[in-house]
């Protein structure tokens, strides 16, 4: 759970805010508070709460004095002002100086709860990119190969984010924005022949000796359907050489969104694996089960 400090001083209003609201029902804790900024600070450098509410008017230290050092020593904590409705100015320069949120005054306890959860979920998403940002990291300082391979294997297994994987592809050159994406994998007997789909501009990586996971992108739906078909086309060339029975492929549906490309893997994987039992069960031949385009699922 978040922890909540308060600074204000009137005291009925922090005793008010203090225990009119069910902090813990809430999902946070009320880790305390103080009547001005001076004598706020060293508490809140010793608690460390992850939001301070504080009020813009206050003798010996007043809230946008109070901010300014906290975003200077304490720079992930989010702060938000409480202002009256004359003081606008206040409120200008506090959200200058970088605090998150400000309230005007008076403010009810449904009103600041919004508000803290408001600021909780982006305390979420603020977290949840620097883990992502410290995985690639770590990643790289164990000398882990981060190649364009294993950021594509990254993405369609969901491990990381899109803004992470962005970020991370003008490391390794990769050009990943699209409007659309549609993953297939296929399955055949590695030789010579089908080696030579590598050449292919399509990204892909390989995810054992037999399995090939091809990411397809496009500005338009029917691009993909087009390459789609074309690129099966080939693959069915290639396997020819090998004999009727080696391939097998499965096709995700276009999805509209990066973070969609983990979904078309699954789509692709059960896809592959359904081919797989069907030709096994039924024992049909290659031209009994050629791989076709309705497999796709189109978006509205």
């Amino acid at each position: 759970m978040k922890k909540v400090f308060f600074v204000d001083d009137e005291i009925l209003v922090r005793e008010g805010i203090r225990n009119t609201i069910n902090w813990r029902g809430e999902g946070f804790i009320y880790c305390g508070d103080a009547p001005d900024g001076e004598s706020a600070l060293p508490l809140i450098e010793e608690l460390v709460p992850d939001i301070v509410i504080t009020d813009i008017k206050m003798p010996f230290m007043d809230g946008l004095e109070l901010s300014k050092i906290m975003k200077q020593r304490m720079p992930s904590i989010k702060i938000i002002i409480l202002s009256g409705h004359d003081e606008f100015d206040y409120a200008r320069e506090a959200l200058r100086i970088g605090v998150t949120e400000y309230c005007v005054k008076p403010v009810d306890s449904k009103d600041l709860i919004q508000l803290l959860h408001q600021v909780g979920n982006q305390i979420d998403i603020e977290s949840q990119k620097r883990d992502e940002l410290e995985y690639l990291k770590r990643k790289m300082d164990e000398s882990v190969t981060f190649t364009k391979e294993k950021l594509l294997s990254d993405l369609c297994f969901g491990l990381v984010s899109a803004a992470a994987v962005i970020q991370a592809s003008a490391a390794v050159n990769l050009k990943l924005l699209s409007r659309y994406y549609m993953v297939v994998i296929t399955d055949y007997e590695s030789s010579e022949s089908a080696n030579s789909l590598y050449t292919s501009e399509i990204l892909h990586f390989k995810r054992n000796k037999r399995e090939a996971v091809w990411i397809f992108r496009g500005e338009h739906p029917q691009e993909l359907t087009e390459m789609a078909e074309q690129f099966i086309e080939s693959v069915k060339w290639v396997a020819d050489e090998e004999g009727p029975d080696t391939l097998i492929v499965g096709i995700g549906s276009i999805q509209d969104r990066m973070l969609g490309i983990s979904q078309s893997y699954r789509e692709a994987e059960e896809d592959k694996n359904f081919q797989y039992i069907s030709k096994k069960y039924y024992n049909t031949s290659f031209r009994n089960n050629e791989v076709e385009m309705e497999h796709i699922i189109f978006l509205d």
